[in-house]
């Protein structure tokens, strides 16, 4: 929660947060050339352009994009502003979609904590699940989406993060979505994905023997 603090002080009292160094200098640079131009709508492309070359790490685009959207609206946060962080998530991803599990996890884990503090209506499995339809417009939307929710390579920080329950409760609400990503998945995909989901976000991928003893393996703990 603490990497959220500037929010939710923003949000029980707003303040000019971008003169105070309540950020450092290049998060209040990519706020500023980035982040705020593209709430603004303006060159949007550009700005993602911008955006897959810069130094801020990935887990700070979330944060960054609700900031810029709260300091063009006096720094006061609005509920509708989860609504856009949908269509960032997707346009974040323009270049860099085959990181997409790492922004949607981080993404899902800012709207829980909204959430969870009564911000927002939108739980973090519908957020993922909006998004994964707003990716219908993503020019590379099935691998990208395959990314997002079977990557070839998990990252070592997916390993017990909470937010995996998120994206794995997109798959298990959307039957077509889980038939699309997991029919005939790889073995590879299908063994790491084991590790990540319960086994009802992988129901279609469990078509052979060999899967359910791996299944059962892991429900044994060995």
């Amino acid at each position: 929660m603490s990497r959220y603090s500037l929010i939710f002080r923003l949000i029980n009292k707003p303040f000019v947060f971008d003169a105070g160094g309540h950020l450092d200098v290049r998060d209040t640079n990519a706020l500023r050339t980035i982040f705020e131009p593209y709430a603004k709508d303006l060159d949007r492309p550009g700005c993602m352009d911008l955006l897959h070359g810069t130094r801020v790490g990935m887990p700070k685009w979330p944060v960054l994009h609700l900031l810029a959207m709260m300091k063009i609206n006096n720094n006061r946060y609005d509920p509708s502003m989860v609504g856009e962080m949908i269509t960032g998530v997707t346009d974040f991803l323009e270049h860099d979609w085959i990181h997409g599990n790492k922004l949607m996890r981080e993404a899902s884990r800012l709207v829980d904590a909204l959430y969870c503090n009564g911000h927002t209506p939108i739980e973090p499995g519908e957020f993922v699940a909006l998004v994964a339809k707003d990716m219908d417009r993503h020019i590379m939307r099935l691998p990208a989406l395959q990314e997002m929710f079977v990557p070839e390579d998990w990252l070592d920080d997916a390993d017990n993060d909470p937010c995996n329950h998120h994206l794995a409760d997109a798959l298990i609400k959307n039957t077509d979505l889980q038939k699309e990503l997991l029919t005939n998945l790889p073995e590879r995909r299908f063994t790491s994905a084991l590790m990540h989901y319960p086994r009802a976000a992988l129901e279609v991928s469990l078509d052979r023997g060999a899967r359910w003893d791996q299944m059962f393996a892991k429900d044994l703990g060995l």
